[in-house]
């Protein structure tokens, strides 16, 4: 026997067990991890990845470091049988769309993107979100969440509240989110909820839906006088009223159908004028 014969190792043979996959789901579970860094541009921490699942921070370390998920080498056992764009459609379809501001239903107009990203350093005022469908005022609200989220992660809190289910956009992690069938059951969920809202320390306050509870308006013009609040409403609200009320920047959002791109979102951002206008603003 020689050297080179000596040097060689043979493996003694297995009985492999279906599926038999050369990945663990250890490493699949860390290549999403990688994945979710590189979009949010930083390393998540795992309260952060907690908060993305709805679960502790204790529980997200243990689903990307500790357990071996059989149930998820099970689905993708199941899925590789399907035909390549089954399969991708069968995923797409149960996926949300994430929205932010990069994304192609808004990032076609380059212009209006820079004018909303302006607007996250706003300090105070009111940022009013109208016009469109559901779909598009939902998109665009998460989408300035988002991106407000990604920019001031470490240095400025965000508050939000949602009267929408989130079948079709992803939800903010932060955002608490209310369903209920009539105004007045709406409200009565609401009501115990608002108290922490109006106290908050947050930087910016978002609030998606709650314009038809009248008992809640003045408490969102007191809001903007000490923090950015991004309002998302159906209807043009009162303008009159509001900038009669707020006397921080008020800014409205016109969202309608851009036909630039499918699906795509065109936006109209204007300054209202009010008592604030022609001040020097932060």
């Amino acid at each position: 026997m020689n050297d080179k014969t000596k040097n060689l190792t043979v493996s003694a043979p297995i009985l492999l067990r279906l599926p038999a996959f050369r990945w663990t789901t250890r490493s699949l579970w860390s290549e999403i991890r990688a994945k979710l860094d590189e979009k949010h541009k930083r390393s998540l921490t795992f309260a952060e990845l907690g908060a993305i699942m709805g679960c502790p921070k204790t529980t997200a370390y243990r689903r990307f470091e500790e357990l071996d998920h059989p149930t998820l080498v099970s689905l993708f056992a199941c899925l590789e049988h399907l035909s390549p764009p089954v399969r991708e459609q069968l995923l797409t379809s149960r996926c949300r769309v994430f929205a932010d501001l990069e994304h192609p239903w808004i990032s076609h107009s380059p212009a209006r993107v820079g004018k909303l990203l302006e607007l996250l350093n706003k300090d105070r005022g009111l940022t009013i979100i109208s016009g469109g469908s559901e779909l598009a005022r939902d998109f665009v609200f998460n989408a300035l969440g988002t991106s407000y989220h990604r920019l001031h992660a470490n240095s400025r809190k965000i508050a939000a509240l949602d009267l929408h289910r989130p079948d079709d956009v992803v939800p903010l992690e932060f955002c608490t989110y209310v369903e209920g069938a009539g105004l007045e059951n709406v409200r009565k969920l609401v009501l115990p909820l608002w108290p922490r809202i109006v106290t908050t320390s947050a930087r910016m306050v978002m609030l998606n839906g709650v314009w038809p509870i009248h008992d809640l308006r003045q408490d969102i013009f007191h809001l903007a006088a000490r923090t950015h609040v991004v309002l998302a409403t159906a209807g043009t609200p009162e303008v009159r009223r509001i900038v009669r009320e707020v006397a921080t920047p008020i800014h409205l959002i016109t969202v309608s159908e851009s036909k630039l791109v499918e699906q795509g979102i065109r936006l109209n951002l204007r300054r209202l004028k009010n008592a604030y206008s022609g001040k020097k603003t932060s």
